[in-house]
């Protein structure tokens, strides 16, 4: 079927992670031997902060329960883990500003796993392109994440269309392989090979 609607996800589409954590660690000085330790820890709890059933005030505790003195600093009022992260993302330009093409020639919108508050300040900062979305489904907002295939039912819903007839880009291999399964057509992006992708993203459709 012939695509109508284009979804994109968030990080590593429209933005790096990399450069927040490593601000992150910079600012509290982690030694490099505990910041993989600090990435899992972070991981573990990942879905629940994205589901919004848990909040970063129990990460600060858990960091500072694992890891000791050097987290104290996070019981700062100063310290806001969403601020200091999205603030350091780095902009996927060319993702970018192929988006901007694609939304001129199909409504667009957003299917993303995030921290309350993430999408938010990411499209304020413009570090995600202000571009005129149709759906914004925020999993911390729904309470739904990827690769759960309700967020997929409930993204199609929000797009008024055919399931058959949404393109979703991810970049992760479980997420692409949930929302197939349901019925969606799918582009896994790898953003350290952007100007390929893109171009094949561009074939897809039909943009110049």
């Amino acid at each position: 079927m012939a695509i109508e609607f284009v979804y994109f996800d968030v990080g590593q589409v429209f933005v790096s992670f990399d450069e927040g954590l490593k601000t992150l660690f910079a600012k509290y000085h982690v030694p490099k031997k505990l910041q993989q330790e600090v990435v899992n820890l972070l991981f573990k709890y990942t879905d629940k902060l994205c589901l919004n059933m848990s909040h970063l005030s129990d990460i600060k505790e858990l960091l500072q329960t694992k890891f000791g003195k050097i987290f104290d600093p996070l019981f700062d009022n100063d310290f806001d883990f969403v601020n200091i992260t999205v603030d350091n993302w780095q902009a996927i330009s060319p993702m970018h500003q192929f988006a901007e093409k694609v939304s001129k020639k199909y409504q667009i919108g957003l299917l993303s796993n995030a921290y309350s508050g993430m999408i938010d300040r990411g499209l304020e900062l413009g570090k995600i392109p202000r571009l005129p979305y149709a759906s914004i489904v925020d999993s911390s907002v729904v309470q739904l994440i990827k690769p759960d295939k309700k967020i997929y039912e409930l993204a199609v819903v929000q797009a008024g269309a055919p399931k058959e007839s949404i393109l979703f880009i991810d970049d992760m291999q479980r997420n692409i392989e949930s929302a197939q399964e349901y019925g969606l057509q799918t582009f896994l992006f790898d953003y350290k090979q952007s100007s390929s992708q893109i171009d094949q993203l561009a074939q897809m459709l039909d943009i110049d």
